[in-house]
């Protein structure tokens, strides 16, 4: 080797180690301002590497959102198909596949939401358990060859038990297969969530089945996805599945608005009158994309104040979890009294009392279903 491709050698060298410490310096400063302020600047998601000082130092790296990018690049271009624990399916979706589990271990967790549907009956409630659909149409799973998810099958022996135990089940999935609707076109590609007019449509099943079972039925306009105007952001929403391999391995989701376009306010306690879209829309989330934030579905609609001009007389208490944030809107232009209960804090008797509702709903994600704290809590306990 020549001086001059030696002294070039050792240039990149010394150039290498410089970034690499410009990098780990920047991190362990970001690392600092993660601890005392609780904040990070990238990509929220971060890898749970066990150790508790690797994980945050992962979670605050220099840049992480623009590495993961980077990797989840070059894994597609290399037609992989896993990253992070996420799976892309042969049509494109993200999911994280679920193993499969013991029915004595269903049993049980089924077991609460048992005993707290035997409960609101004797407070003379009526109860209905929804089953949202999930990343997997279980009739057109998707899978590669060689990947098994588990996710339809062990909901189906939940709700078997629900169903031997005599509770009324709206099936989401079920609505969907009779209606002939292709499941995945009602879920994000990079989220587990489902699509805003996915939640609308088991919006609409929800009041279809409370209509049947009380003969109260909600204003017409309200559950016609055609008396809305649908707002689509085109490239907006990177799901919490997206997060975990960035905006190139499978894309990013459009996130749609959907808005009322019949005569419609929200009454406040002082009898002023307000738009359903200054009531509902949180504006902010549309100012500026921020592809390194999961929560635009989360956080794009709000719980709306006061009484809806096309609510009917009912009291509805929702024992859910971020699968009906853009619910809520929907169902207080329904009902004049929605309150809810976050499912993986329990199943609460004493709040059940306190809200004194006519109909309780519980409504869980997969997720949420086999969640450990999602136990019956008898009145008085807590």
């Amino acid at each position: 080797m020549d001086k001059n491709k030696k002294i070039s050698s050792i240039a990149y060298a010394l150039v290498f180690i410089f970034a690499i410490f410009v990098v780990g310096f920047v991190s362990f400063v970001n690392l600092v301002d993660f601890y005392v302020n609780d904040r990070v600047d990238y990509n929220e998601w971060s890898a749970d590497l066990g150790n508790k000082f690797e994980t945050d130092e992962a979670t605050a790296f220099f840049k992480k959102f623009q590495f993961v990018n980077l990797n989840g690049e070059m894994r597609s271009l290399l037609g992989q198909r896993e990253m992070n624990g996420i799976l892309r399916l042969n049509n494109g979706h993200l999911i994280m596949p679920q193993a499969k589990m013991e029915d004595e271990e269903i049993e049980g967790y089924a077991d609460e939401v048992i005993k707290y549907a035997d409960f609101c009956k004797e407070q003379g409630k009526i109860f209905l358990f929804v089953q949202p659909i999930l990343k997997v149409d279980k009739e057109n799973k998707q899978l590669p060859t060689g990947v098994e998810d588990y996710s339809n099958e062990n909901i189906d022996v939940f709700l078997k038990y629900l169903k031997n135990a005599g509770i009324d089940i709206l099936d989401i999935r079920t609505c969907m297969k009779q209606d002939g609707i292709d499941m995945y076109d009602y879920t994000y590609i990079t989220d587990h969530h489902w699509t805003s007019e996915g939640c609308f449509y088991a919006f609409g099943e929800i009041v279809e089945w409370i209509a049947d079972k009380t003969g109260i039925k909600a204003d017409p306009d309200v559950t016609d996805i055609n008396k809305y105007k649908i707002i689509t952001y085109q490239g907006w929403h990177l799901g919490s599945y997206g997060q975990r391999v960035g905006q190139y391995f499978a894309g990013i989701d459009d996130y749609d608005l959907i808005i009322p376009q019949f005569d419609v306010s929200f009454i406040d306690e002082n009898g002023e009158k307000h738009s359903f879209y200054e009531q509902v829309v949180n504006t902010e989330i549309f100012e500026n994309r921020d592809v390194t934030s999961r929560y635009t579905y989360d956080h794009a609609l709000r719980i709306p104040e006061g009484i809806a001009t096309t609510s009917k007389n009912m009291s509805l208490l929702f024992v859910t979890d971020s699968y009906a944030s853009e619910m809520a809107p929907y169902l207080k232009l329904a009902y004049s009294d929605y309150c809810s209960q976050y499912y993986p804090d329990g199943l609460n008797a004493d709040y059940v009392l306190q809200s004194d509702p006519d109909i309780v709903v519980v409504m869980p994600y997969y997720t949420s279903t086999f969640n450990a704290g999602a136990i019956f809590t008898e009145a008085g306990a807590n």
